[in-house]
């Protein structure tokens, strides 16, 4: 599904009432669940060549960033349809193609439009081709701009041609502006069909560790539940970097094994979608699991043990009560003989 779904076109024509002009509308919706632009609109009207935008936000504040990078000749007419239309909503009517092109610039860099989208613009009644994204070196240098919005950099970074630009600007957060946290995001951000996915996700994986061992080092005390956040993050990373490559697969099905705590153990898990979490969750119930069962195993060879020495003492008992008892008859046999010698005697 497309992140912008069109409805509407400019065949179209609707009445709204007999003082309203008759007008030709096509609406653009945001299906994207972190939308800074929730939908905007291109109207048109009936025998003119006026086109009127009205864009939605999800956000004042996002409005205001769109407010804030556009000419002072769009803040003027930006201004007026604010007033017009309410905080939430900005719009932009004039004839000049250039202002109407850096007028959707500016809301493509604030929320990427993509290729259906900007197939749309480029059509009548439009007819406006978005002008190429900056090369990565222009975006390492606004990176390098403490003022640079990070989610424009991004948009920018998939839109090149470079298809490292995301790996080599989450590098740059990283290693020369020490952002982890934009780092992160950054790689988060590298598609499973770049080259760099595997190693960006290997990446990951060790940087998301990092504030776990640093707690440790530090004897900050972790609930159960945020180890268990953790370790689903880093063992997602781990899957990701294991997709098509041996080597990091069975390292990942030995962390598996070991984390289910099961000797002899060796399962093959592969990508398992969103249910990460849900696979780390059955590793510590099995690893339970296995806790209980060795401890029942040793607490049986301990009674096994016990039970074979009560075995040895009852059958030594048993032994010297057969002595003493064979004894015993052998007397009573040797004093019936005695007498019966002392009566043929005395007969």
């Amino acid at each position: 599904m497309p992140k912008w779904v069109k409805q509407g076109n400019f065949e179209t024509i609707h009445f709204y009432g007999p003082d309203i002009p008759l007008e030709r509308r096509v609406t653009h919706l945001n299906t994207d669940e972190n939308k800074k632009i929730a939908e905007f609109d291109i109207c048109g009207y009936r025998d003119s060549e006026e086109i009127y935008i009205q864009v939605h936000f999800t956000d004042k504040k996002f409005r205001e960033d769109l407010h804030g990078a556009c000419s002072k000749e769009i803040q003027t007419l930006m201004d007026f349809s604010i007033k017009y239309h309410s905080q939430e909503i900005a719009g932009l009517q004039t004839h000049d193609k250039e202002i109407l092109k850096d007028f959707l610039l500016g809301m493509h860099q604030l929320d990427t439009f993509d290729a259906q989208l900007k197939e749309d613009l480029a059509k009548p009644p439009l007819s406006i081709e978005l002008p190429p994204i900056k090369d990565i070196q222009e975006l390492l240098t606004a990176v390098a701009n403490a003022n640079a919005d990070f989610n424009t950099i991004c948009s920018q970074a998939k839109q090149t041609n470079d298809v490292h630009a995301l790996w080599t600007i989450g590098q740059y957060y990283e290693e020369k502006m020490q952002d982890t946290e934009k780092a992160i995001a950054c790689y988060q951000e590298i598609a499973p069909e770049s080259p760099d996915y595997q190693q960006a996700n290997l990446r990951l994986a060790e940087l998301i560790l990092q504030p776990l061992f640093a707690a440790k080092s530090q004897q900050i005390s972790l609930t159960a539940d945020e180890v268990e956040e953790y370790d689903s993050q880093y063992f997602d990373c781990m899957l990701n970097a294991a997709d098509g490559n041996d080597e990091t697969q069975k390292f990942v099905d030995s962390i598996y094994a070991d984390r289910c705590g099961e000797d002899g153990f060796n399962p093959t898990i592969k990508k398992v979608g969103r249910n990460t979490p849900t696979l780390i969750k059955v590793a510590a119930e099995m690893k339970k699991l296995n806790e209980r069962v060795k401890a029942l195993e040793a607490k049986n060879g301990a009674l096994e043990e016990e039970n074979a020495a009560l075995r040895k003492q009852l059958a030594s008992t048993t032994n010297t009560q057969t002595f003493f008892s064979a004894k015993h008859t052998i007397d009573e046999v040797d004093q019936v003989e005695e007498r019966e010698s002392k009566r043929l005697k005395h007969n």
